[in-house]
């Protein structure tokens, strides 16, 4: 998969960036974070209850920049709660502290 064939390497939070496998992300050009949930489903259409029946699911971080790139970071190799709920809070203070100038 394309997340799979992603050179890995580690993930550096600063006080006013991010920098990934996808390169740095200064807070300001950020669109967008979240954190999603990939559901993979049976390549035939096999249901319980009127609902798809997911075979796997996978957390993923995504950050998307303004002019389009994304960075994303799946849970089968990154620790991806652990990353928003430290990039959240930093995301925070730098808004109150460079945007509130």
């Amino acid at each position: 998969s394309l997340l799979s064939h992603q050179k890995l390497g580690p993930i550096k939070l600063y006080s006013k960036a991010i920098e990934t496998p996808a390169g740095k992300a200064n807070f300001d050009d950020i669109k967008m974070i979240k954190v999603d949930v990939l559901k993979e489903h049976s390549k035939y259409p096999i249901q319980r209850d009127g609902q798809l029946i997911v075979l796997n699911e996978t957390r993923l971080l995504i950050i998307e920049e303004d002019k389009g790139k994304i960075h994303l970071l799946s849970e089968e190799n990154y620790e991806v709660d652990s990353i928003f709920r430290t990039l959240a809070p930093l995301i925070k203070k730098w808004e109150e502290t460079d945007l509130g100038k």
